[in-house]
């Protein structure tokens, strides 16, 4: 930490001005169809909607209620204000109690957000990372007084109103582009007749093939110790992968030999997929910068004669192969696929004219969708900058 010390801040040691309690390991026998219900990862960052219960009677500092601070330390990490009913928190969960005299928990949440962005930007990003609660305990903080905290903590948070209304908008587009999915992807355009396949009712005229037909190469990508840098090859991460398209903004870059970027260099027309944690999550290359992929993802290499990348990529996204991941995946603690779990998705086969109107269709959505989340991202790098700017005291605010 900086020996400069904004006038009238203090400096406190995080486990003096806040208390870390650690969540609950479950067995699976332990499980139950009601009762408190309990929160996992995937409840909070919203890849899971559905809970499992206990009826456990457990001590009062293993539940959380309306408002409280948690925050996620291993795999996946950010702080979350919760806002369901009375819960309990998983394992891979801290609950943060503020002593609210030195530090707020609406300015800690701010806290927390920001130094998570830090340390995921400084990491490689190749691998899947935890910390400590020692050494979130130890971390140093620079902390205003209470009335500058509160008002710190309303300006950042009006911002987080903003994005979570532009966040509500997507989804409901997201929703709309779901429900013509569901209507191209069984009915076609024009059919009258149909039949019942492997996957579902289709239109007689339809065939039904499994991804491996049509694969020509697929390849696990890049894995590197090597700190991220400005200049060289970008790095196509996870978070990178938005249905269909494949965002640069915040992408990182890395130097490597010449070897290692040709053999995971990426091409017009690759398909990259998601193999761990964000099962579900793809995105097609269509980009003119020099770029790999990291090792969370595999490269495909589809038969474009057979099937257009955005056709399949519909597909992958629609219920046919959800399904399917979902029963490759279900009961696993560590949610993965792998290249063979991929090549044994089916999925319906239009003929290529019909496949190029689905997509038309489907992409004049899909461009409005883009819209959307660019204006998200612009909300988010403007309050990125708000926060390098306002929680170190680079910019101090007036308090009446």
């Amino acid at each position: 930490m900086s020996n400069a010390i904004p006038k009238g801040w203090s400096e406190y040691r995080q486990g003096d001005v806040a208390e870390f309690s650690n969540g609950r390991a479950y067995k699976l026998t332990e499980w139950e169809k009601q009762g408190t219900p309990v929160i996992r990862l995937q409840n909070l960052t919203g890849s899971g909607k559905d809970y499992y219960y206990s009826n456990l009677e457990l001590p009062e500092r293993q539940y959380c209620d309306f408002g409280d601070l948690l925050y996620m330390w291993s795999a996946t990490f950010g702080a979350h204000i919760w806002k369901g009913p009375k819960a309990i928190y998983h394992y891979h969960i801290w609950k943060v109690t503020c002593d609210e005299v030195n530090i707020t928990k609406p300015y800690l949440y701010q806290l927390l957000k920001q130094k998570t962005e830090e340390w995921m930007s400084k990491s490689n990003g190749m691998g899947i990372l935890h910390v400590t609660k020692g050494s979130m305990e130890d971390m140093l903080l620079l902390l205003p007084p209470r009335p500058e905290q509160q008002k710190i903590a309303a300006t950042l948070t009006a911002v987080d109103d903003v994005i979570e209304s532009t966040q509500a908008q997507i989804n409901k587009l997201k929703d709309l582009k779901t429900g013509m999915m569901q209507e191209l992807l069984t009915k076609g355009i024009g059919h009258t007749e149909f039949k019942d396949s492997e996957v579902g009712r289709l239109p007689k005229a339809w065939n039904v093939i499994s991804l491996e037909d049509i694969t020509l190469e697929h390849k696990q990508g890049y894995y590197s110790k090597d700190a991220y840098t400005s200049i060289g090859a970008y790095v196509v991460r996870i978070t990178d992968l938005s249905n269909p398209y494949i965002t640069f903004e915040g992408m990182p870059r890395m130097v490597m030999s010449e070897v290692d970027f040709n053999a995971y260099k990426i091409i017009k027309g690759d398909f990259l997929f998601a193999r761990s944690g964000a099962i579900g999550r793809y995105g097609i290359f269509d980009s003119d910068n020099e770029a790999v992929f990291a090792s969370y993802l595999i490269r495909f290499r589809f038969n474009q004669d057979m099937a257009l990348n955005k056709f399949v990529g519909y597909c992958y996204e629609s219920d046919y192969c959800q399904f399917q991941l979902r029963a490759i995946t279900q009961g696993s603690s560590n949610v993965n696929i792998n290249a063979q779990n991929i090549k044994g998705l089916l999925i319906p086969l239009p003929s290529l004219p019909e496949q190029e109107k689905i997509v038309a269709q489907i992409s004049s959505l899909d461009a409005t969708l883009i819209a959307n989340t660019k204006k998200m991202n612009a909300l988010q790098s403007t309050k990125k900058a708000l926060m390098q700017d306002l929680l170190t005291g680079k910019v101090r605010v007036k308090v009446n």
